[in-house]
Parts: structure tokens; sequence; C-alpha cells
């Protein structure tokens, strides 16, 4: 049997972490906090690297990568970026 996965996606400050928290208790899932570790990989806050010319398109991929990461991995995860709408990124 797979291990259900969810990705919980919205603005800063709206309760994801909050919501992921109680979420990842209930289905016994760990919990990924996925804008934390982009911002460990690219050792910049999302703010800093969107100030730079490239660092939202490194900030995106990042954190696409990083998310469908923990999902494959069984995890629920949760970030202020978009979903992921390109080719081949989809998980079945």
């Amino acid at each position: 049997m797979s291990r259900p996965a969810l990705v919980l996606i919205g603005a800063p400050g709206v309760g994801k972490s909050t919501v992921g928290a109680l979420l990842a208790a209930e289905l016994k899932l760990p919990l990924v906090e996925v804008d934390e570790l982009v911002q460990g990989e690219l050792h910049a806050t999302a703010e800093e690297a969107f100030a730079t010319a490239d660092g939202a398109a490194q900030y995106r991929a990042a954190e696409e990568r990083l998310s469908l990461s923990a999902l494959v991995d069984g995890a629920s995860s949760s970030s202020a970026g978009e979903p992921s709408n390109r080719p081949g990124c989809e998980l079945r």
C-alpha cells in the first residue's frame, strides 16, 4: 500500500505550516518545510534570492525539485511556491 502525500501551497503567512503540522500528525507523515530546504541549499532567504537576476529561477527550480522529492518519499510538504506545470513534473 502506498503512503498518502500532499503539498500545501499558498501565500506567506496563510497557515501552511500550522495546517501542515496538523495534517502530518493526523496522517502520520513527516512534515517537510520546503522553503527551509531551499534556503539552506541556496544559502539565501527567498527575499535575497529573488533580489538577484537569476535568483527567482534558481529558487523555483530548487523548490520544485525538493517538493517532488518530498512527495516521492511520502511526506507532506509546505511551500509558498507555485505548483509545477512543466512537462514531466507530474506525480502519477
